[in-house]
């Protein structure tokens, strides 16, 4: 690709994701009565939906149970989830726990906080779903948040979904073949293992660490602003776009695609078996390397520079440059700088 379509793709890469802080924004402030979803890339971020009656409802299959909607008032149910095999969780602002043990049962527990809140549980045809959202604008000032307590059976599921607009969210133990986490805001701190794992955050703090002793197949993390950290999932390929904010990641392999509008990305590889592109239009990026690693350089600027320092090769370019530098572990690094500093070390 060009340097100017390079430089468009990294354009491209801030207006889509300043779109999903925009979208987010309006999840975490609420609107005026509907049900609305937004969507972009294609997809759609289901916790967008605001109005409707404020209540707490379980569905347990063709069960339902309706409570009134009050203020610091707490309500539980448990479900059969011996044939469990989807979660779907979508939280407006409550402090929200999921842990995971050994059970064949799921169990809720929803205290209502000071905001007028639509609260949904549903069991239904192996799909678990948990849905918070505002009936209304959101007050400014204190008060009270909700707390979202779930437990669920420790088991490999199909396929989790997790969207959080505001608040706290954890989880412990949480594993599954495909993830889909969002954040809009607040801070999120997850224990989980995904074959697959796809991560978006407008803002806010984030923290996504492998619960397991497995490795996954395929990371793509999209971040507007905020500090977000991934620890050891050791991926056979990752793709990152960073419109601004910090992106750190521990126990890195395989091949790396990374574009970065403005802000920084930290890689610490685990060990150095694919090929990395980082297309840095600002900002900067970070690269350990371990011992015995030597990169097969291709690096175009327009402004900015980058310093190597590997196995006892150090140099510093301010120029275009190509060769081999480094160990005698060889992959390709295709490094393009339009303003910022890249490093590669040891």
């Amino acid at each position: 690709m060009s340097k100017l379509g390079k430089l468009l793709l990294i354009f491209g890469i801030i207006a889509l994701i300043s779109a999903v802080a925009f979208g987010v924004s309006v999840a975490a402030f609420g609107a005026a009565d509907g049900n609305y979803g937004i969507s972009f890339w294609g997809g759609n971020i289901p916790f967008l939906r605001f109005g409707g009656k404020p209540e707490v409802q379980f569905r347990n299959g063709d069960t339902v149970y309706t409570f009134d909607f009050e203020s610091g008032r707490t309500y539980d149910q448990t479900f059969d989830a011996a044939a469990l095999t989807d979660i779907s969780i979508e939280v407006a602002s409550a402090h929200s726990v999921i842990t995971c043990s050994e059970t064949d049962k799921a169990y809720v527990k929803y205290t209502a906080g000071d905001m007028s809140m639509r609260f949904t549980a549903e069991m239904k045809n192996g799909k678990f779903s948990v849905l918070e959202h505002s009936t209304g604008f959101f007050s400014f000032g204190s008060f009270r948040p909700a707390e979202l307590e779930i437990r669920l059976p420790e088991k490999l599921y199909n396929d989790v979904a997790v969207a959080v607009a505001s608040g706290s969210f954890s989880a412990d133990g949480l594993t599954s073949d495909k993830m889909e986490v969002s954040l809009a805001s607040g801070s999120l701190d997850m224990n989980v293992y995904a074959r697959t794992l796809t991560y978006s955050a407008a803002s806010g703090e984030g923290k996504l660490t492998n619960c397991t002793d497995k490795t996954s197949d395929k990371l793509k993390i999209s971040t507007a602003s905020g500090s977000q950290t991934l620890n050891g999932f050791r991926p056979a390929s990752t793709k990152v776009d960073i419109a601004s904010g910090r992106v750190t990641m521990s126990d890195v392999s395989g091949s790396i695609d990374v574009n970065i509008a403005s802000g920084k990305v930290e890689l610490d590889y685990a060990e150095w078996n694919g090929d990395l592109d980082i297309d840095l239009m600002s900002g900067k990026a970070d690269i350990t390397l371990p011992a015995g690693s030597g990169i097969d350089l291709d690096f175009d600027r327009a402004s900015g520079g980058m310093d190597i320092s590997l196995d006892g090769d150090s140099v510093s370019l301010s120029k275009d440059a190509g060769g081999s530098y480094g160990g005698s572990n060889i992959h390709k690094a295709e490094i393009d700088v339009a303003s910022g500093h890249v490093s590669i070390h040891n």
